[in-house]
Order: C-alpha cells, then structure tokens, then sequence
C-alpha cells in the first residue's frame, strides 16, 4: 500500500486546463490580436475575482457542512471521538482502490463534494459526510483495527497530518491515512498537541497501541 496517495489526476487535469485557458486568454491571445492593455487588465481582473467568488464559496460550503455534521453526531453519538478531516484529491483517489482491496466496502464516494468527519467508537471507524444525513463514506470494524500512529500526506504546497489506521490484511497490514483538521476550525491542519490527543483517544477507545510515527 502507498504511504502518500497520488494527486487525483482528473482533478489534476482540470486545472491544467483551466491555467492554460487562463494563461491564453489574458496574455497569450490580446499579445497575438493586438488587444490593448485596458481590456486585457480586465479580462484579467474579472477573471481573478471568479476565482476568488468560486474559493470563497466552496470553503464556506465545507465550513457549514462539517459543523452541521458535527452538531448532528453530537446529539445522536455523544459518546463517539469526531474530528473533522480534509477531502484531499489523493486521499480520495486512494481510498477508492484501497478499501475495496482491504474488503472493507465499496469504494468511497461523495469524498470530494462534502468535508467529511472522522468518527471514532468502540465499534471500530468511520467516515462519514452529508451535513446531518451523516452518510457513511467508509467504515472499519474494531477487530480489523491493529494499531494507530501519527503520518503526513504531502498534497500540492502542504503538508497535511493524518491519522494513520493499521488494518489487518490478511496475514499482513495495511495503512488508511486519514487527515485531520482542528476542532475550532473546520479548513485548518492539526496542530501536533491535537494530534496526540487525538491518536492518544483512539488508542484507548480500541484498545489498540501507538505504533512508531509514520509522518
């Protein structure tokens, strides 16, 4: 199993080509059809602010959706761990082919429209997205669960630290990484004191040990 997830290469595609259509139509193009600087600034500038409108929707969207997960799973679990986590483009790409391949279920879906939640219980763990629907995206039984340890996924600029759950697989083991964000803000990477706790419960929830650090 691959420790660092590859980027998902549609994703990946789409915004080559969005760059190059960019790149084409506010430099490229008004040099080639003689277009004058005024208009090539604001072909630049409207494109700039599409840009900035479409960012500032999508993170407010993941914003509200994990709260409101959240919310729900504290008033129908309230003994259950949560901790909110990333949709990384990798972590979906490779979750889609590896859980299928551990027989944990059907490939994850929905991975990259909802910010999902990491729920942790005595039962084992899960994923879950959709607002207050709490739509399960995958899960791992308790008695697949051999041990925790810290790791990080490099994606794009960032490093993002993850929760990593040792599974059995047959007579070996394998690794599902899961990011985790701050539970006082939804779009922000754990700090290394939230992740002890954090690996610290789960540990203690599954009765599983603290393996060495897999960052």
């Amino acid at each position: 199993m691959r420790r660092n997830p590859p980027a998902n290469r549609l994703m990946l595609a789409m915004a080559v080509a969005l760059a190059a259509f960019f790149v084409w139509g506010t430099l490229v193009r008004p040099l080639v059809e003689g277009e004058p600087p005024v208009a090539t600034s604001l072909v630049f500038a409207t494109g700039v602010l599409l840009a900035g409108l479409i960012i500032w929707i999508v993170l407010g969207r993941i914003q509200r959706l994990q709260r409101t997960q959240r919310r729900a799973l504290r008033e129908r679990e309230p003994q259950a761990r949560t901790f909110g986590s990333y949709a990384l483009n990798g972590v979906a790409a490779y979750l889609s082919r590896a859980i299928p391949l551990l027989a944990l279920g059907p490939a994850p879906r929905g991975m990259l429209t909802a910010s999902p939640t990491g729920v942790i219980d005595p039962s084992g763990f899960r994923v879950v997205r959709g607002g207050d629907r709490l739509l399960t995206a995958y899960s791992v039984p308790r008695d697949r669960i051999q041990g925790v340890t810290r790791g990080a996924i490099q994606e794009g600029a960032f490093l993002y630290p993850t929760l990593e759950i040792v599974v059995s697989q047959g007579a070996g083991q394998a690794t599902i990484p899961v990011p985790v964000t701050r539970d006082d803000a939804p779009l922000r990477r754990e700090s290394p004191d939230g992740m002890d706790r954090l690996i610290s419960d789960a540990a203690r929830i599954w009765g599983v040990p603290v393996l060495g650090d897999g960052g």
